[in-house]
């Protein structure tokens, strides 16, 4: 069973370091590294000399755009899993090793996501403490485009693999929702299941630490709006998830926050905005 790492980046160095490090550290060694560079020509070149030989590693150029490069990136699978680490995240040794054996344990199960932590151990996804099978319905909660881990036969049937109009640095007005639609297609015809850690590391982006963009709060909600719209959620449900978020607005009010507020008015508007899109 052989792994396919797609590693998209643009403007990091020093985070590429690391998680090559930890792909070198892997006690299941047999993966092969996909580099999607949207850098200069060159700026990573000291890196890719330093780990020269030491994986096998396929340097790909692409145009900027996540969805762009990571269909890029596509084009050289060898493997028989494939998953999309940050370039700003890294692996614990067994990382490749629990997903190894799940696959293994679990033939039916043709896709895999997980929880992450922060180097400093706050949690990210709050993963359940057993695996369970990812729904239409929680897959908004369940995945993270960093541990999401599918069999290369699962995306046979897809026409295409990233919506290439959703995500960051798309030029489009939605700037996320691009893994959970990936995920929404495959699971159509596969199941999907979730595992509590694999030891994944990431930074946790605190919702108001320090207060928010405003630009990239609107930009997500407007791609999980369109998502909800593509997919074609039951509007119950859409309306639903409105309301949850309205509250939210009245639980600022009660508080006095103008900073919870505005961020939820931002996500309500921003959402209802892309589902009509």
């Amino acid at each position: 069973m052989k792994f396919s790492l797609i590693v998209c980046t643009l403007g990091r160095f020093d985070d590429i370091d690391v998680l090559f490090a930890s792909f070198i550290k892997q006690k299941y060694k047999d993966f092969e590294v996909i580099l999607v560079d949207q850098n200069e020509d060159g700026y990573l070149t000291p890196i890719l000399n330093k780990y020269e030989g030491a994986f096998p590693l396929t340097h790909v150029k692409s145009p900027k755009g996540l969805s762009i490069a990571r269909n890029n990136g596509m084009k050289y699978v060898n493997g028989d899993i494939v998953c999309f680490p940050d370039d700003d995240c890294y692996y614990s040794e067994d990382t490749l090793e629990i997903i190894k054996n799940f696959f293994i344990d679990n033939p039916t199960v043709k896709g895999v996501t997980s929880g992450y932590k922060s180097s400093d151990g706050r949690t990210g996804l709050h993963s359940p403490c057993r695996a369970k099978e990812i729904t239409k319905n929680n897959v908004w909660k369940c995945a993270i485009s960093f541990t999401i881990f599918v069999r290369k036969s699962a995306l046979n049937s897809l026409s295409y693999y990233f919506d290439e109009s959703l995500g960051v640095g798309a030029n489009t007005k939605w700037g996320a929702g691009e893994e959970t639609d990936f995920l929404l297609r495959v699971m159509m015809n596969n199941k999907l299941a979730m595992i509590p850690d694999v030891g994944i590391y990431h930074p946790v982006k605190e919702a108001f630490s320090g207060g928010y963009d405003k630009k990239r709060v609107q930009s997500y909600a407007r791609g999980m709006g369109r998502v909800l719209r593509l997919r074609k959620y039951n509007k119950i449900l859409v309306l639903a998830s409105f309301a949850l978020t309205t509250l939210k607005i009245i639980r600022g009010i009660v508080k006095r926050d103008k900073q919870i507020i505005q961020f939820y008015k931002d996500t309500l508007v921003y959402r209802v905005k892309g589902y009509l899109d």
